[in-house]
């Protein structure tokens, strides 16, 4: 088995703060500032591309003002955590009070996410990183339940390599 090539020579990295990042005519990047500790630098972005909007939340905890940013967007690409089902996943676990802490500390509980989403008004979210990751039991009508219960509009379950066009 071969090595995996170095991907350093391949890779550019560029650093940004919250504000715009690129403009064009048809073109643009706004990052927001949001809360996932012990992480400082985490970030909400906004692409306008033409007419349409995509907004990835990033890994977040629940955080209010990503609402504005995400207002009227066409997507709203947020991760998602089960309250229930972490709660069941820790008592599995040696270090539980501390993981659940941090679990806690940098993800949005399924309820929040659909705050965040019917207050920016987001035509659709689409559900991502997904916390629990490895509870069979949380099938895409639990994720989307569980949305439900404070954002009516449509939802997409994400998957690997899914594919939305714009």
């Amino acid at each position: 088995m071969r090595p995996c090539p170095d991907i350093r020579p391949l890779v550019i990295p560029h650093e940004y703060k919250a504000g715009t990042l690129l403009t064009t005519s048809d073109f643009e990047v706004n990052a927001l500032q949001t809360v996932h500790p012990p992480v400082d630098e985490s970030y909400a972005l906004r692409f306008r591309l033409g007419e349409k909007v995509v907004v990835f939340s990033g890994d977040t905890a629940y955080f209010p003002p990503l609402a504005k940013f995400a207002s009227r967007a066409d997507f709203l690409v947020h991760e998602v955590m089960n309250g229930p089902a972490v709660e069941e996943m820790v008592k599995r676990r040696p270090n539980a009070v501390r993981l659940k802490a941090s679990i806690l500390s940098h993800h949005t509980l399924a309820e929040d996410v659909g705050k965040i989403a019917s207050a920016a008004k987001v035509k659709t979210l689409i559900l991502t990183h997904f916390v629990p990751p490895d509870d069979k039991s949380l099938t895409d009508e639990v994720w989307t339940k569980a949305v439900h219960t404070s954002y009516s509009g449509k939802i997409i379950v994400g998957k690997d390599l899914l594919q939305i066009a714009l």
